[in-house]
């Protein structure tokens, strides 16, 4: 990373300091400044300490909740959290969990105009499913989701307790096979594709968390793409530093 991109990067990490200390919406500043999709931002519902970030696990003080946390820096990633709430499991884990399959398509673009234009072309996308067309090859045509394009959009099973509620909220009038109308967020919009529901017993679980930690491992590969993306067109301040 050269000076130019750390410069950038420290950039964008004040100004979401800034919007936190202001008292803004912690959900709202992750869907806007997250490097990762904006959909995949925010609520991440209940989650294992085992299956935290080390560094982010290492400094959560229970008694403190809700609390926000960050920045932490943890291999390439920088990031904020927010513990809204804490709880200690006693006895014996349940032996089944709920799962959804999902798959999806996402269009972003760089402003409002743009956004709608892509709402457009994706409404036209799904008009093309619900008339018969594979929704996985339109995927990885149009799909701007590098961690599912080349899968067809395919997200996998997904414990319904860490789907993002963006997510979970079309999926309530939906049939196994469904598409969910068109979903907007910021500058990107987004279809559902709902494939299946199952109780899975927690080793599977297990299984599926290792498989999206694989997945994210990915897209921390992908960072140094994204800042020289806003590097095109940010305003850099070479005075601010650290």
């Amino acid at each position: 990373m050269n000076f130019e991109q750390k410069q950038l990067l420290r950039q964008i990490v004040r100004d979401i300091e800034y919007e936190i200390d202001r008292g803004s919406d912690f959900y709202q500043v992750a869907i806007a400044a997250s490097q990762f999709e904006g959909i995949q931002a925010g609520d991440l519902g209940w989650v294992r300490t085992g299956d935290l970030d080390p560094v982010l696990a290492q400094r959560i003080t229970p008694s403190k909740v809700p609390q926000i946390i960050g920045p932490i820096v943890s291999g390439s990633n920088i990031f904020f959290a927010r513990i809204n709430d804490h709880q200690t499991t006693i006895g014996p884990e349940l032996p089944f969990v709920k799962e959804l399959h999902l798959a999806r398509i996402v269009l972003q673009a760089g402003n409002q105009a743009g956004s709608e234009v892509n709402a457009e072309q994706l409404e036209n996308l799904r008009r093309t499913i619900l008339n018969g067309g594979d929704f996985g090859e339109i995927a990885k045509v149009y799909s701007h989701d590098s961690s599912t394009k080349q899968q067809g959009g395919d997200m996998g099973w997904l414990p319904e307790d860490s789907i993002p509620f963006e997510y979970l909220r079309p999926l309530a009038d939906l049939e196994i096979g469904d598409v969910s109308p068109v979903q907007q967020i910021e500058n990107i919009v987004f279809i559902i594709q709902f494939r299946g529901i199952r109780d899975a017993s927690q080793e599977q679980r297990k299984r599926s968390v290792v498989r999206n930690r694989l997945r994210n491992i990915k897209l921390r590969n992908e960072v140094s793409n994204w800042i020289d993306e806003l590097r095109e067109t940010a305003v850099i301040d070479y005075r601010s530093v650290f």
